[in-house]
């Protein structure tokens, strides 16, 4: 529930009572009127909100009656609410991106999926936690995930990171991202080695 605007003032020269009604308009549904005072308030009902982006003004078609001893007498006018946009939290998902080992430092991982329903917000990203090797970088303004680093199947084949989504607002979301380390084909390297004094061959 909430308080849409001022009651709205009603006048009749006959001093007659006077009785509201709300009739119609696009946010007939969306909004109830107090017949006695004119209060406007939200009639939300449940799991529906007023969403800016959606929709940033409703119509109310308010019509006002009288009790005239002649009879009653009716006039009608129109109401325009408009909404406040108000800043809404970034959408980040969680990401899980293969990648192979060689893949060369610079490289792109992946790029984060995020969303904000607020038109013209900017988001920036970093990274939050699993990074302790400072093996991953991410792009400030495009979330783009790079490497600093040469990645190794045998050392460690999954990554955990957490990152952070921020809007213009400075309100902002978590999401994790899953790097699968992809093993590649490495060449054979040859041991050196040399004889003992007994014809032994030894690693050198």
């Amino acid at each position: 529930f909430f308080v849409a605007g001022l009651p709205r003032d009603k006048l009749d020269d006959d001093k007659d009572d006077v009785k509201l009604a709300l009739v119609g308009g696009s946010g007939a549904s969306m909004f109830s009127l107090n017949t006695e005072t004119g209060q406007i308030s939200t009639a939300l009902s449940a799991g529906t909100t007023l969403d800016f982006e959606a929709q940033p003004t409703y119509t109310l078609r308010i019509r006002a009656t009288d009790n005239g001893p002649s009879g009653s007498q009716s006039t009608w006018t129109d109401i325009t609410v408009e909404l406040v946009d108000a800043n809404e939290a970034p959408q980040l998902l969680d990401s899980r991106f293969v990648v192979s080992e060689a893949v060369a430092i610079g490289g792109s991982v992946g790029t984060l999926l995020s969303s904000d329903q607020d038109r013209g917000d900017q988001m920036t990203y970093r990274i939050d936690t699993g990074n302790d090797k400072n093996i991953f970088a991410i792009d400030y303004a495009t979330g783009d995930l790079l490497l600093r680093k040469m990645l190794d199947y045998e050392t460690q084949k999954k990554h955990v990171l957490e990152v952070i989504a921020t809007d213009s607002g400075s309100l902002s979301t978590l999401a994790t991202v899953t790097v699968l380390v992809g093993n590649a084909n490495e060449a054979p390297v040859f041991e050196k080695s040399k004889q003992d004094a007994d014809g032994n061959t030894v690693p050198v």
